[in-house]
C-alpha cells in the first residue's frame, strides 16, 4: 500500500521556504495589490464575482464626494437622476433640480471637479438623465 506524502514545509528544501517567504514578504509589503500581482492576478476573484453579481441583479453604483468623504451609492439599472438622488435622501428627490456629473475616470485622469469643469467633461444633466455606472455626481435640490 502506498503512503502520500504531504507536501508540508518540513518535506520541502530550505531554499523554496526561503522562496516563499521572501514572495510573501513581498507580497505584504505591496499590499493586496502586490500580492495579487506576485500570483499574476490583476483583482481578487472576490471583486470580480461582485461586479458579475451587481450585473446580473441590474444594479449599477454612483458616487459622490465632498470635503470630509465620497461615498458610493447603489440604484438600479435605468434609474434616472431624481431616483439616484431620492436613495440618498426623499428631500433630494422631491427637491431635485439637477445633476453636477461626471464619469469617475475623467475625474481620476483630470484629478479634481475644478479641473473637470475646465476640461468641459464636468455636465449638468436634469431630470430625465439615465444614472451611468461610475457616474461621481453632486446633486441640485431646493426643498
Amino acid at each position: 500500500r502506498a503512503r502520500l506524502r504531504r507536501e508540508t514545509p518540513r518535506h520541502r528544501s530550505h531554499g523554496d521556504q526561503r522562496a516563499d517567504r521572501k514572495r510573501v514578504s513581498r507580497s505584504l509589503a505591496g499590499g493586496v495589490k502586490g500580492y495579487l500581482q506576485s500570483l499574476g492576478l490583476e483583482e481578487s476573484g472576490v471583486g470580480e464575482l461582485i461586479k458579475k453579481v451587481y450585473t446580473l441583479l441590474g444594479l449599477r453604483t454612483y458616487l459622490t464626494t465632498g470635503p470630509k468623504e465620497t461615498r458610493a451609492w447603489t440604484i438600479r439599472a435605468g434609474d434616472k437622476a431624481p431616483a439616484a438622488a431620492g436613495v440618498i435622501h426623499s428631500d433630494f428627490e422631491r427637491g431635485f433640480i439637477a445633476a453636477e456629473t461626471i464619469a469617475f475616470n475623467d475625474l481620476i485622469t483630470l484629478g479634481s471637479q475644478g479641473k473637470a469643469r475646465e476640461a468641459g467633461k464636468l455636465r449638468i444633466e436634469g431630470k430625465e438623465y439615465v444614472v451611468q455606472d461610475g457616474d461621481v455626481i453632486e446633486f441640485r435640490f431646493n426643498v
